[in-house]
Formats: C-alpha cells, sequence, structure tokens
C-alpha cells in the first residue's frame, strides 16, 4: 500500500525528518520557498540532522532541553514550551528540571534518542500500515547518522 505523497508531513516528503531549516542543513541542495530544506534521501537528512545536534550542543553549548530548542524550534515557527515539555519527557528529564539537566549529548544513545524525539514532533506517527513499531526511523538509522558525521567516539 503507498501512502499518498501529500498527506504525508512536510519532514517525510522533503526527505528532512527534521524539518531543519535551509540555514542549518549544510548539504541541502534545494532550498524551499518555506525556507525549509529538502534532501535527495532521508538518510542525508537523518545526517543533517544529526550535524545540527552536535553543533547546538558542542559548539554553541545548548546543553538543555530548553535552551536546545530556544534555537532549534524559535518562537513564532513552533509552541516552544510544547516542543520542551515533549522532549524532555521523551528524554526521562523530570520538566521541573529541564532547565539546569543537561542532556548529555555526547554520549550516542542520548543523541539518537533526542533525533527520534524531535522526528516524532516533527513528523507525527506514521499511519499504518507504515511499520512496526510506528516509528518513521529507526534507532539504528539514527546511530548511523550520528555515526555519518564523524564526531562522536562510538
Amino acid at each position: 500500500m503507498l501512502l499518498d505523497q501529500a498527506k504525508l508531513p512536510r519532514g517525510i516528503r522533503n526527505n528532512n525528518p527534521g524539518n531543519l531549516r535551509s540555514a542549518c542543513a549544510p548539504t541541502s541542495k534545494t532550498h524551499r520557498n518555506d525556507g525549509y530544506a529538502c534532501f535527495d534521501t532521508a538518510e542525508e537528512g537523518l545526517l543533517n540532522l544529526a550535524w545540527c545536534i552536535w553543533d547546538f550542543y558542542a559548539v554553541h553549548k545548548l546543553n538543555t532541553v530548553p535552551a536546545f530548542i530556544n534555537r532549534y524550534a524559535p518562537v513564532g515557527e513552533n509552541i516552544p514550551l510544547d516542543y520542551e515539555t515533549f522532549l524532555a519527557k521523551w528524554l526521562g528529564i523530570n520538566a521541573r528540571d529541564a532547565s539546569h539537566q543537561d542532556m548529555n549529548l555526547y554520549n550516542i544513545a542520548n543523541a539518537a534518542d533526542l533525533m527520534k524525539g524531535i522526528i516524532r514532533f516533527a513528523c507525527g506517527i506514521p499511519p499504518r500500515p507504515w511499520s512496526n513499531p510506528r516509528e518513521w526511523f529507526s534507532y539504528k538509522q539514527c546511530l548511523t547518522a550520528i555515526s555519518g558525521t564523524g564526531k562522536w567516539n562510538a
């Protein structure tokens, strides 16, 4: 059963599961009028998401959920508090502690969890019969993208 492309979330249609803006997507070959990057493959989109996570965490020191989300999903495009609450819960961080608890994204498993949380928030749950369990991308695919950056020590 093929899914109607027009009904898929933007991030899936654009091979950009993190809904990255073009400015945060160094390998994007196409820039849409709405500012979101498009990639040739979903794997390229995952790799760019991993690069963005590394850049925000390791370079810009955005190490808490609120700090990360305030840069990743600014006000006006999203409701940051909803995104923060969702990701804190996804990562197992108590919402009261989120503003001062480091996400520890040097840990490859934590970075993969963040990727999966971003994808779930940005793209939602895939319609049946997409996959089992119902996820757009596997944990292994996220780990492959993270490894592809060459930034994390596996």
